[in-house]
Parts: C-alpha cells; sequence; structure tokens
C-alpha cells in the first residue's frame, strides 16, 4: 500500500492519495499532542506554546499571576487561528503589534507578548512582565 507524499515533518501529516484527504502518519511522537482515529482521520491538534517556562519563572516572582496565566495557556492550547484577525475575535484586548500579539493578564496588571506562527499553530512567547516593565521594551524587538 502506497502511503502517500509526506505534507508535514513536524506533524507527520501524509496525503492520502487515495481520496485527497489530510491523514495522520501512525509515527507521530507522543510530544506532538495529536490524536487520529483508528482510520487515520484528525481528530484534533494542540496549539504548541514554546515554552511554558518563563511563564513558571514569572508566576514564581509573581505568584497572583498563576491562575490567570495557566487560564491563559489551556485556553490558547485549543485554539486554533488562522489569522490575527481570529486572535481579536476571541480577546477583543489583545493587541496586535507587528507579527507580535499582546495579551493583557490579569485585569491589565501584566503584559504577555507572543509570536503566533498560524500555519503550523505554535505560540512562541516572547515576554511576560508587568505593565511598568512592558513600558520599557520595544514589542516589535522582542
Amino acid at each position: 500500500m502506497r502511503r502517500g507524499r509526506l505534507l508535514s515533518r513536524r506533524t507527520g501529516l501524509v496525503e492520502d492519495p487515495k481520496n485527497a484527504r489530510v491523514r495522520c502518519n501512525k509515527m507521530i511522537p507522543g510530544w506532538e499532542q495529536s490524536a487520529c482515529d483508528l482510520n487515520g482521520n484528525i481528530l484534533y491538534r494542540l496549539v504548541r506554546v514554546i515554552a511554558k517556562r518563563p511563564l513558571r519563572a514569572f508566576w514564581e516572582r509573581f505568584p497572583d499571576a498563576e491562575g490567570p496565566l495557566l487560564a491563559w495557556f489551556r485556553e490558547v492550547e485549543k485554539e486554533h487561528w488562522g489569522s490575527p484577525a481570529d486572535v481579536k475575535r476571541k480577546y477583543r484586548h489583545a493587541s496586535i503589534v507587528g507579527d507580535r500579539v499582546v495579551f493583557n493578564i490579569k485585569g491589565n496588571n501584566y503584559r504577555l507578548v507572543v509570536r503566533i506562527n498560524y500555519e503550523l499553530e505554535v505560540v512562541y512567547v516572547r515576554f511576560v512582565g508587568t505593565h511598568e516593565q512592558y513600558d520599557e521594551i520595544d514589542v516589535r524587538e522582542v
């Protein structure tokens, strides 16, 4: 049986030549957070947030930020954004600055700056800090 053309080495997605559907390769690593049914159809794929370590380091310094940051992290994992407009639809108070998105955390006490690769569904954490720290940085450069 012919397996089809590999569409993405990162996700292990292959094109099924019979019916031109995207199917899961059975060799997807566990860290990829994808789920397939027995026929190889994709059930869901979580967004990868890189990295959780800066978030954890921040909430260790500011314990009141832990709940809101974890809530943001869990919500974003389940999103499927195709454009900045999709982000604005979900988070109306988020600011789009170039290729960065700025989220207000805990009632605008903290700021989170991320870069989103919409095609690969990857969110890169670029900065997390207080409002005062945010005022000192250039969002486009972090």
